[in-house]
């Protein structure tokens, strides 16, 4: 466990996304996931590969390996945000799940724009962009910031992201209702079954 006391400045809780909002997420999602296939480990996702395992470059598979053991945290830009955001929560059991912890504590809606998510190079050149788009939602293990922001908030946003070096995307927007509505590039709902880890969901041997 970690235990720690905020400073003078209010916290920024998963509770505080309003209609409006946009939502945004730092640096790469879903190589996390995706770094179980470059090292041989099993994964609960079914994935699409675009090439053999054993062809990737080993610049690749040095990339997935500090995916997974070594993400960086993206400590310095959420103190940077500070009371520029509205809520956070970090990605560590896929972008569904995490931003619906959001949601519920919010007790709002969202809708994600599937074109906008931001993907490795690496990713893409080892599987499919439907794979992304899985790996990104359900994946996990990414451990970057997903935050939201009133529009009016992304200037500063896009300022203090450049300052510290850190990629900062925005990805969709929060709505009124409830749940995650995940859209095509031509608007289109697209069907995306809840993969989202369960830390308490019994699973077989």
């Amino acid at each position: 466990q970690v235990h720690g006391l905020h400073g003078q400045s209010k916290p920024v809780l998963r509770s505080g996304a309003k209609p409006g909002d946009d939502i945004y997420v730092t640096g790469k999602i879903g190589d996390g996931a995706l770094a179980l296939l470059s090292l041989g480990l099993k994964s609960r996702l079914d994935f699409s590969l675009s090439k053999p395992i054993d062809r990737l470059s080993s610049e690749a598979k040095k990339y997935f390996y500090e995916a997974f053991y070594q993400p960086e945290p993206r400590v310095g830009l959420g103190l940077a945000l500070g009371n520029s955001i509205n809520s956070s929560i970090d990605i560590s059991d896929g972008l569904m799940g995490d931003l619906g912890h959001i949601l519920k504590a919010s007790n709002v809606a969202a809708v994600i724009e599937s074109e906008s998510l931001p993907y490795s190079d690496y990713a893409l050149d080892m599987v499919s962009k439907q794979s992304c788009l899985i790996a990104a939602l359900f994946g996990g293990d990414d451990y970057e910031l997903c935050f939201t922001a009133s529009c009016g908030s992304e200037r500063k946003i896009k300022t203090l992201a450049k300052e510290l070096a850190v990629e900062v995307t925005k990805v969709g927007k929060i709505v009124e209702g409830s749940g995650v509505s995940v859209i095509s590039g031509q608007g289109q709902v697209l069907d995306m079954s809840n993969q989202a880890y369960d830390h308490f969901r019994e699973t077989a041997a």
